[in-house]
């Protein structure tokens, strides 16, 4: 498996977040098909940026969430926190108060 620069794959212990929407299958439903696509839009680029500036990577889109990994278990959790603080403004900044990622 290759890595790209700067990548924690391969690189001995790392930490691992998996991220969800929670009842995503519902939210997105209720949102329909444009106004969800753009919730997962920007989610996914709000995770993008968080993981990145938390010094971790994302390795897989899971659909409603992302899995990434970091080189700390700090640095883990800091990303978990923010992410649920940015999915919860996201959320809200959209009328989307019940946005929540576990």
């Amino acid at each position: 498996m290759g890595t790209s620069p700067g990548s924690t794959v391969g690189a001995g212990l790392v930490a691992v977040l998996f991220t969800d929407v929670v009842q995503s299958t519902e939210l997105w439903v209720r949102l329909g098909d444009a106004r969800a696509d753009e919730m997962r839009r920007r989610l996914r680029s709000a995770s993008d940026r968080v993981v990145a500036t938390s010094h971790g990577t994302v390795v897989k889109d899971l659909g409603d969430g992302v899995m990434a990994t970091f080189p700390t278990a700090s640095a883990c959790i800091d990303a978990a926190v923010e992410l649920q603080r940015v999915s919860m403004q996201l959320g809200r900044a959209s009328g989307v108060a019940d946005l929540r990622i576990r």
